[in-house]
């Protein structure tokens, strides 16, 4: 390994440390009440070489965002490639893109501040990110439709329309819960519904 590489591998575990350590103080904390030198101290290291790495608050939260968006993609896309039938494979990517990031929402005592300034600051990230995962819905279930095991065609749908149904259908329940079990509960309920009107 060049030294290049030795030095960028550094940085990256450096930003990794600074984003797990900012989950922590914001999730713990709130936004508001949350302060560089608090993100620092818990990376153990000084406040002006977190500049180094970030322009202010916004942007560790930015990053954050992203980061954990990109993970909870990562794990529904591990899901929908999994075993199983396609509504299995659905239920386990929802769970995996949408419950987990609800349930840190909801185990959190800043729950709303945290929402409130994620539609501040990471609004582009998000959509980004459920228009990615709308993709890997509509890609499984094409490829369910193509394999014979859905009839689409049985409530008048395409993968597009379908998955946007689905998507919508969710954040509807989301809406409606007060915490991640009722969540969980219900979007399977909902899963198993289209799995009941849809599989062969």
């Amino acid at each position: 390994m060049s030294e290049c590489q030795s030095m960028e591998e550094q940085q990256l575990k450096k930003r990794e440390r600074i984003l797990e350590a900012a989950q922590s103080c914001f999730f713990n904390y709130g936004f508001k009440r949350t302060s560089m030198e608090d993100i620092a101290k818990k990376v153990g290291i000084s406040r002006p070489a977190l500049y180094l790495h970030f322009q202010n608050k916004k942007a560790i939260f930015r990053a954050l965002a992203a980061h954990l968006h990109q993970e909870t993609l990562r794990q529904a896309e591990i899901a929908l490639k999994g075993e199983g039938n396609v509504f299995d494979r659905i239920l386990q990517a929802f769970e995996r893109r949408s419950v987990e990031l609800f349930a840190l929402v909801c185990d959190s005592t800043h729950g709303e501040e945290l929402i409130d300034i994620n539609g501040q600051v990471a609004t582009d990230i998000f959509l980004a990110a459920e228009q990615k995962f709308g993709m890997m819905l509509t890609q499984a279930l094409r490829q369910a439709e193509n394999n014979g095991e859905i009839q689409l065609q049985n409530l008048e749908l395409n993968a597009e329309r379908a998955t946007e149904l689905l998507i919508n259908s969710a954040y509807g329940l989301k809406q409606a819960s007060t915490n991640s079990e009722d969540y969980c509960s219900l979007l399977q309920q909902l899963i198993r519904v289209f799995e009941k009107a849809l599989l062969v």
